[in-house]
């Protein structure tokens, strides 16, 4: 199991950033990117930005490849990675044969049970519906809380569609002496993050005691699995989200051994 830290803790971490032409180093990316564009910049191919090359560099690539077809992908500056798919159909297939899978290792009998008719159940509900990104992708929500996240992403954020999914990830609780699984609200591939967005205002004691229990046995599965980092939103606050995805870029950016620590964010509640 990897270890979890706290997002102060990955913070304090001292990050090192490496040139990769020469033996200088920095504390922060923008240094290092302004020092390769000023002393290396005759190096850096026609119509590659400096983010780029330092990345292709640090990783030995020349281009991204997706992680279906293998066609090459395009290079994403603000998130300073290559797109994991070519294609909206390709980032279709990747699901398609996640909950293949899924279905295979659960196998078939109640429906409640099997998480692709729970997954078609959510996108159903009323007050479910699509979310249409600036550069006019579509990522589906099931509340009105998950809508706000996702128009926080793309207006504030510059997310672009291809890296936000609907999390089809499945993690197994015990409530009241039944396995049940928990599916969380969002899944962001290129940092390994897994999003749940909550409220829990406005709900009888009752209801809100349910909820909280439920809640807590899911962050409890999906820290215990330890192979992502994760986050819980509560009451459209994305003050954490917004420290954890600069120190996810950082982490990812540096030179520094994370040695396979998971930032988890989980507010009181």
């Amino acid at each position: 199991m990897s270890n979890v830290v706290s997002l102060s803790t990955a913070r304090k971490r001292k990050k090192v950033y490496r040139c990769p032409d020469c033996p200088k180093k920095y504390d922060s990316a923008a240094w290092l990117y302004k020092h390769v564009e000023e002393v290396h910049g005759d190096l850096i191919p026609p119509g590659v930005t400096v983010k780029q090359y330092v990345f292709n560099r640090k990783y030995n690539k020349t281009h991204g490849s997706c992680v279906i077809c293998k066609k090459e992908t395009k290079w994403d500056e603000n998130l300073g990675k290559y797109k994991r798919y070519c294609s909206d159909e390709c980032r279709k297939e990747a699901r398609r044969r996640f909950l293949k899978n899924a279905k295979k290792k659960l196998g078939t009998g109640n429906p409640a049970s099997d998480p692709e008719h729970q997954l078609k159940a959510i996108k159903g509900r009323s007050y479910s519906g699509e979310y249409t990104f600036k550069d006019g992708g579509k990522v589906g929500y099931s509340s009105s809380y998950e809508m706000d996240f996702l128009r926080f992403l793309d207006e504030d954020m510059g997310f672009p569609s291809s890296e936000v999914e609907q999390c089809e990830i499945i993690f197994w609780i015990k409530l009241n002496g039944k396995k049940r699984f928990h599916i969380p609200d969002f899944y962001l591939p290129s940092f390994q993050l897994i999003v749940n967005i909550k409220t829990f205002k406005n709900m009888n004691s009752n209801i809100q005691t349910t909820g909280k229990l439920r809640q807590k046995l899911s962050d409890k599965a999906i820290v215990d699995d330890g192979s992502y980092h994760y986050i819980l939103i509560l009451d459209k606050d994305y003050t954490d989200f917004i420290q954890m995805m600069t120190t996810l870029k950082e982490l990812r950016d540096s030179d520094s051994d994370d040695d396979g620590n998971k930032i988890i964010v989980i507010p009181e509640y």
